[in-house]
C-alpha cells in the first residue's frame, strides 16, 4: 500500500493554488468528504502496429501529451459551496501491481491546427527521448486542480482530482497500476451562506458615443425582467484604478458582482475604424483604438509560431482565483507578478489561471452607431415574442473532411462533429451541407447551398472546418487534401446574400481565427509587405503578422452577426487558431460513448458540448451555455494541465447577448 497525501503547501507546486485556511471565526468546523472507493479493472492491452494500446473500463479521460504514451484517467470532479476552504487531499493508491510489456505503448498525436494555408498527412511522431527513459511516467498517482466558477447562477468551489491508475516506465517497458483508489477530502464550509445581492442582472459597458443606441435595449431588458444598467467605459476609467484599462474594467465588474449581483455582462464596442487602426498597444491589451478594452494572452503555442497572442473575454468572466480572491491572470504559483498577462510558462514562472467563468460574458463588437442600432433591434424583436417553430426547429449543419487521416481511421472531422451535435439536439431538423453528399447530389459546404441554407431560416447553425478572419472552408469527404480539392471557399463578403431577416440563428463556427475581431481592411498590406520582404531576406523589416490576405474589415463571425437583412443572432468562435484530433483513442470524455477523437477533445468537444447544455441540460440562456461549456471543458480538461485545453477555453469568445432566452419569451 502506498499513500500520497497531497497538504496545502504542496498543492501550490502542482497546478493551482489551495485555499489557505482563512479566519476560523467565519467557518464551521471542519467537515472530510469520503469518496466510495474506485475499484480499477485489470488493464487492457491492444497490440496494434507496432505499439501497445492501453486501457481499462473505468477511465473517463486520457492523459495525451504529444510524442508520450496514451495512458487513461480516472477524473473525478465535486463542487463545493462557495467560499469553503479545503485544507487537505488525501489519496491512497491501493495494491500496486507491475507487469511486463512487449512493446512500446501507443504515443499520442499532436493537437493540429485548423490552418487554411496547408494541411499536412498526420504522421504519429514519438518522442524518443522520453521512450529512453526509465522512470515512471506520469510521476504520480494523482494531481488536483480547483477553480471557483459558475454552477448556472450558483456560485461553486470545483475540486477536480485526476486519478492516474497506469503509470509506464517506458525503458523498461513496466507498467504499475493499482486495484483501487480512496480519496477524502477536508475542508470548512463558510458559516454563512455567502449571498450576493439582486439588485441587477446585467450591466452593459460601451463607451457614452453608444449609449443613445443602447437605451432601447436598456428599456426592453428591464421591461422583461432583465434588471439592467449601463454603465460607460468613461466613468469605468474616471472611478476605478488598475494595471491597465482591461483592468480597471475587471474591477469594475468585480464591484457590479459583489454591489449589484449581476450574472451577465455585455460590452458593445470593438475596434473604432474598418479602415485601419491598432490593434494592441503592448503585449497586454488593446486600448487606444478600442471602444471597449481587449486583453491579449502570452500563451504562445509552439514557442509563438502559431499566434503572437490571441484576445481573450473570458479574462473578464473570471473574476476570483480558487482562494477567493480577484483573479489577476498575473500570478505564478509563488504570488509572483512580472507585468505579462496570461503569460505560459514551463516552470515556475506560469501564471496559474482559474479559467472558471463567474459572469457570463458576450461581446458586440460594434464599430459605429449603425452596427450598435443593428444588434439592439436584433435582440430586442427576438425576444419579443416566441419564435416560430417552423424555421426555428431547423439546425444548419456545414462541415466535410478536416484532415487527412488516412492511418487513422479516415472520419470525415467536420461531419463527425455535426452529427454529434444533432444528438445533442432532439427534436431540430437537420439540414446538412456536407462534403459527403457531392455525389449523391445533396447540400454541399459551399457559398450557394450554405447561403440558401441559412436564407431560409434556422434557430442553430454549425461550421466545423477551416478558416481565418476572411473565409471558411473544408476538404471534399475522402481527400485528396491539396489546396486545389478544397471546398470553394466561403467568404465573409457572401454573408451580404442572406436574407433571413428576423429568422436568425444562434451560430457555432469551427476554424481558425473566425473570430479575432482585432482587424481592419488595411491589415493584408502586412501579408503582401511580409512576402516582398522574405524575397529579399529582409527579416528585420518584418511586419506582425496578420491573418488576412485581402481587405477584410471585420472577421468572417462578427460580420455574419451583424450584417443587417439576416445573418445570425449570435457567433461562437475562436480568435486565435483552432485546434483538433484525429483518430480514436478511446472515450476521452468519459461519457460512455465511443466517438472519434474530433469530438471529445479540443474544439470538437467545447463546440459540442455547447449544443449539449441546450438541447439536453435545457440551458436556454445564451451565456449559460457558452459558460456551462467552458465548465465542463475545464471539469474534464483542467486548462492548466494542458497549454492547448488553456488555449481551447481562453479564444472562444461569445459575440452576443449573454442574457438573450433562446427561442424568444
Amino acid at each position: 500500500m502506498r499513500k500520497y497525501v497531497i497538504l496545502l503547501i504542496i498543492g501550490s507546486l502542482i497546478c493551482s493554488s489551495f485555499f489557505v485556511l482563512g479566519d476560523a471565526k467565519t467557518l464551521d468546523e471542519r467537515k472530510t468528504i469520503n469518496i466510495e472507493p474506485i475499484c480499477v479493472s485489470k488493464p487492457i492491452l491492444k497490440q496494434n502496429d507496432q505499439y501497445i494500446e492501453v486501457s481499462i473500463e473505468e477511465s473517463n479521460s486520457y492523459l495525451m501529451e504529444t510524442g508520450k504514451p496514451i495512458l487513461p484517467i480516472i477524473t473525478k470532479t465535486i463542487s463545493l459551496p462557495y467560499g469553503s476552504k479545503i485544507t487537505n487531499v488525501e489519496v491512497t493508491s491501493i495494491k500496486i501491481n507491475e507487469l511486463m510489456i512487449n512493446n512500446n505503448i501507443k504515443p499520442s498525436s499532436s493537437p493540429i491546427p485548423l490552418n487554411i494555408m496547408k494541411t499536412e498527412k498526420i504522421e504519429l511522431v514519438e518522442d524518443k527521448d522520453f521512450y529512453k527513459n526509465d522512470e515512471f511516467y506520469p510521476a504520480e498517482w494523482f494531481k488536483y486542480y480547483v477553480g471557483s466558477g459558475l454552477k448556472q447562477k450558483d456560485h461553486v468551489l470545483y475540486l477536480t482530482i485526476q486519478l492516474y491508475p497506469i503509470r509506464y516506465s517506458p525503458k523498461n517497458n513496466i507498467i504499475k497500476y493499482c486495484e483501487y483508489f480512496e480519496i477524502n477530502i477536508d475542508y470548512y464550509e463558510p458559516s454563512n451562506t455567502i449571498n450576493f445581492p439582486d439588485e441587477y442582472e446585467m450591466v452593459i459597458i460601451a463607451p457614452s458615443l453608444f449609449k443613445e443606441e443602447l437605451q432601447p435595449l436598456v428599456d426592453h431588458k428591464n421591461n422583461i425582467g432583465v434588471t439592467t444598467i449601463l454603465k460607460t467605459t468613461e466613468d469605468i476609467f474616471n472611478e476605478y484604478t488598475g494595471f491597465d484599462k482591461p483592468e480597471q474594467i475587471k474591477y469594475f465588474i468585480k464591484d457590479a458582482f459583489e454591489n449589484w449581483g449581476i450574472h451577465y455582462v455585455l460590452f458593445c464596442g470593438g475596434l473604432n475604424s474598418l479602415i485601419k487602426a491598432t490593434p494592441r498597444d503592448d503585449p497586454n491589451q488593446g486600448s487606444v483604438d478600442w471602444y471597449v478594452p481587449v486583453r491579449y494572452t502570452n500563451l504562445r503555442m509552439g514557442g509563438g509560431i502559431d499566434d503572437p497572442g490571441y484576445i481573450s473575454d473570458l479574462y473578464y468572466a473570471d473574476i476570483y482565483d480558487a482562494e477567493g480572491n480577484f483573479s489577476t491572470w498575473d500570478k505564478d504559483r509563488y504570488g509572483n507578478s512580472d507585468g505579462i498577462y496570461a503569460n505560459w510558462h514551463f516552470g515556475a514562472q506560469r501564471d496559474i489561471i482559474d479559467s472558471y467563468p463567474d459572469v457570463y460574458v458576450g461581446r458586440l463588437a460594434c464599430r459605429n452607431e449603425k452596427e450598435v442600432n443593428t444588434m439592439v433591434s436584433k435582440i430586442i424583436n427576438y425576444e419579443t415574442q416566441p419564435v416560430d417553430s417552423s424555421w426555428f426547429n431547423k439546425i444548419v449543419l456545414v462541415g466535410g473532411d478536416t484532415f487527412d487521416d488516412t492511418n487513422e481511421g479516415n472520419y470525415f472531422e467536420g461531419e463527425e462533429e455535426n452529427q454529434k451535435a444533432i444528438e445533442y439536439m432532439d427534436g431540430f431538423t437537420p439540414v446538412k451541407c456536407w462534403s459527403s453528399n457531392r455525389d449523391s447530389g445533396g447540400l454541399v459546404p459551399e457559398p450557394d447551398d450554405v447561403i440558401a441554407s441559412i436564407s431560409e431560416g434556422c434557430g442553430f447553425l454549425f461550421f466545423a472546418g477551416h478558416g481565418s478572419p476572411e473565409i471558411w472552408e473544408t476538404h471534399w469527404a475522402g481527400g485528396p487534401f491539396n489546396r486545389e480539392a478544397r471546398t470553394k471557399a466561403i467568404n465573409w463578403y457572401d454573408f451580404l446574400k442572406l436574407k433571413n431577416a428576423d429568422k436568425l440563428p444562434v451560430t457555432v463556427i469551427g476554424s481558425c481565427h473566425g473570430s479575432q475581431f482585432n482587424i481592419t481592411a488595411l491589415d493584408c498590406l502586412n501579408f503582401w509587405f511580409n512576402k516582398i520582404v522574405n524575397l529579399f531576406g529582409l527579416d528585420d523589416l518584418k511586419k506582425p503578422p496578420v491573418n488576412t490576405i485581402m481587405p477584410t474589415p471585420e472577421c468572417f463571425t462578427w460580420f455574419l452577426t451583424r450584417v443587417s437583412n439576416g445573418g445570425a443572432l449570435s457567433t461562437i468562435g475562436n480568435t486565435g487558431i483552432g485546434y483538433g484530433y484525429t483518430g480514436n483513442s478511446g472515450d476521452l470524455d468519459g461519457d460512455g460513448i465511443d466517438d472519434p477523437d474530433c469530438v471529445e477533445r479540443l474544439g470538437g468537444y467545447i463546440e459540442t458540448i455547447f449544443f449539449r447544455a441546450y438541447g439536453v441540460d435545457n440551458i436556454d440562456i445564451l451565456g449559460e451555455t457558452w459558460g456551462s461549456a467552458v465548465t465542463s471543458y475545464n471539469n474534464i480538461y483542467p486548462p492548466m494541465s494542458s497549454q492547448t485545453d488553456c488555449k481551447t477555453v481562453q479564444q472562444w469568445v461569445l459575440f452576443g447577448d449573454p442574457s438573450l432566452k433562446i427561442g424568444g419569451y
